[in-house]
């Protein structure tokens, strides 16, 4: 996923072992996801012009659906601003609103990727693997939005451990950081994880068992890219 940081330089320390059906079979999807995260964070010490030049390429060669929108027209710009609960300042008008479309199909390759993070995390604090003897569960949002602020602080209430990404001898700033937790009587593992000040994710595995009838758990499988 190093095409999720600017210069392709990630954090030292998230190398996993995988098998080379697992790599082949996630690339695309990890190109999709390294896309938005360079697109929502406004960071400008994080902004990597060159970098989400070739991602968009990428994406508009694999992924064609999956690159944003950036003509909005003026009833999805009237949903976003009732949904969020914004209104138009006086004299505004919806030309003026700057509003980009995210497609509905990037929640498939969110769920790849974050399922992904988790498997790997997961390792890498408790030596075990994610199997398919767990459920999953997973979401994301980009930071900033009305409520995101709140549910990130619920998180993090129940994830005392804080992991900043870095590089030795190379600041790669605040471009991921993330949370964990685990109750080991319970078999249950969660993390949340901030890209800069971009994309927001959260991760969660335990028994299928005790999750089975519990809303928005999956069983886990073999993380795989979406078909385009």
């Amino acid at each position: 996923m190093r095409a999720a940081f600017a210069g392709n330089i990630g954090p030292e320390g998230f190398e996993f072992p995988a098998c080379a059906a697992c790599n082949r079979g996630t690339s695309g999807s990890e190109q999709v996801f390294a896309l938005y995260v360079r697109l929502l964070d406004q960071i400008d010490e994080n902004y990597d012009q060159a970098l989400i030049g070739t991602l968009i390429r990428g994406v508009r060669n694999n992924y064609p659906r999956l690159l944003p929108n950036p003509r909005l027209g003026a009833s999805s710009k009237r949903r976003a601003l009732r949904h969020y609960g914004w209104e138009l300042e006086r004299g505004q008008l919806l030309d003026d609103v700057s509003l980009v479309g995210v497609p509905e199909q990037f929640d498939e390759h969110a769920r790849m990727n974050v399922t992904k993070l988790l498997a790997a995390l997961y390792y890498r604090h408790t030596g075990a693997v994610v199997s398919g003897a767990s459920g999953v569960l997973w979401g994301w949002s980009q930071q900033g939005l009305p409520g995101v602020d709140e549910a990130q602080d619920v998180l993090f209430d129940g994830m005392p451990e804080l992991v900043i990404g870095k590089r030795t001898n190379t600041s790669i700033g605040d471009q991921f950081a993330y949370r964990w937790g685990v109750n080991a009587e319970e078999g249950l593992f969660g993390f949340a994880a901030g890209f800069g000040a971009g994309l927001f994710v959260f991760g969660a595995s335990a028994p299928w068992g005790k999750v089975s009838q519990l809303e928005n758990w999956e069983r886990f499988g073999p993380p795989r890219s979406p078909q385009p």
